[in-house]
């Protein structure tokens, strides 16, 4: 049976005419759109697309049969996942988020929805460091996890969105390579503080951390008062904080927002959370 997602992904490509469009119509990078193409194409056993010298992408004979394929499945997904929805939910979803998650876009608002369109169903969240979260998914204390990612996708997420991670704080213009930069971080382990420290390190940079906090609040609170700066993704900065312009500080590229949840989930509660929670939309940047 091929990954549903893949899938999707695949069509994507396809009905978008290649994998840059691909890839902005998913808030996906192209990497990740070509990567999840290589798996599709390992599990078929068949290369699926080919290119001409002008880049048009053209399906093979196998990833013509593999479209036909994924559109019915999809939409029989899509005819199933009705049907269970015409009917009333019961049971209990636990989420787990970390602060920053919880603390952008408008994901109370969008719980508090499903609460009210399935009042039989007992939601549980909880926010906490990510680690935490992570191993209380593998123990099955929380059914799914909002959490973003440095590095490649864990097996079995679905990447929601990636983001442009930023510095902020104010960094005066006497400021030399000999002085150790002043770091405000989320208390460790934390992939905005671990990106930070390497993509200094790597330059040469000196830093060291002035203020570590569990919440996002602390750190905007400190960025803001000016003890210090950060790195975060866009759309966790507030209107008070300022952006330090672009090569003043190394490049920290992108993160990515993904959901995971326990493989062993098949109750029609949980199902159709995850499926909410996949359609989430990025948060607003400011």
């Amino acid at each position: 049976m091929f990954d549903s997602d893949l899938l999707r992904n695949f069509l994507h490509i396809i009905d978008h005419g290649g994998f840059t469009a691909a890839a902005k119509s998913t808030y996906a990078t192209q990497s990740t759109v070509s990567a999840k193409l290589a798996r599709l194409e390992a599990q078929a056993g068949h290369r699926l697309m080919a290119r001409n010298r002008r880049g048009v992408i053209a399906l093979t004979r196998e990833g013509r049969e593999i479209e036909s394929l994924a559109r019915e499945t999809l939409r029989l997904h899509a005819l199933a996942r009705r049907r269970l929805d015409e009917q009333p939910l019961s049971g209990t979803v636990k989420l787990g988020m970390s602060d920053d998650i919880a603390s952008a876009g408008n994901y109370p608002r969008v719980l508090a929805e499903f609460r009210r369109e399935q009042p039989a169903v007992q939601l549980e969240v909880i926010v906490g460091a990510g680690p935490a979260l992570q191993r209380d998914l593998e123990q099955g204390e929380i059914d799914h996890l909002l959490c973003k990612v440095s590095g490649e996708l864990p097996a079995g997420a679905v990447e929601l969105w990636r983001e442009d991670l930023c510095w902020f704080g104010r960094l005066d213009a006497s400021t030399s390579d000999a002085d150790a930069l002043e770091l405000v971080t989320f208390t460790p382990p934390c992939a905005y503080r671990t990106r930070a420290i390497s993509v200094l390190t790597q330059q040469g940079m000196r830093w060291r951390g002035v203020y570590v906090t569990p919440s996002l609040n602390g750190v905007l609170a400190a960025v803001e008062a000016g003890l210090g700066i950060s790195l975060l993704p866009k759309s966790l900065a507030s209107d008070a904080m300022t952006r330090i312009p672009p090569g003043r500080l190394p490049a920290a590229g992108r993160i990515a927002f993904a959901v995971l949840s326990r493989s062993d989930i098949a109750d029609r509660a949980n199902t159709v959370f995850r499926a909410m929670l996949e359609q989430l939309l990025p948060p607003a940047v400011q």
